[in-house]
């Protein structure tokens, strides 16, 4: 069982407004770690908008904290965009607990 305080607020989600949450708490990171409050949005490429190796590490860092998922530094290049990110954890969550809906 993953446990965190993200995938406790996505189990009282209904299925449907789990994605929009985690992107908006991937986009807050990504804001916080590069300065860049309102250029960054859901399907900005992030290494476009500044996110080197550095802010990728913290990035995954700041998301295992969150969720409770063990995530990869590699993640934002294999999930580019802050969009992608949050399809893949929320998909994560999904196969690693049952979620209610």
């Amino acid at each position: 069982k993953v446990e965190g305080p993200l995938a406790s607020a996505l189990a009282a989600l209904p299925a449907s407004q789990r994605q929009p949450h985690v992107e908006s708490l991937v986009l807050r990171v990504v804001r916080e770690l590069t300065g860049s409050e309102a250029s960054v949005t859901a399907s900005t490429p992030l290494m476009e908008a500044g996110v080197d190796s550095l802010a990728a590490t913290e990035l995954s860092n700041r998301l295992r904290a969150a969720t409770g998922l063990a995530l990869s530094p590699t993640l934002v290049f294999e999930q580019p965009t802050p969009r992608a990110i949050a399809a893949h954890v929320v998909e994560q969550l999904a196969g690693a607990q049952p979620v209610a809906a």
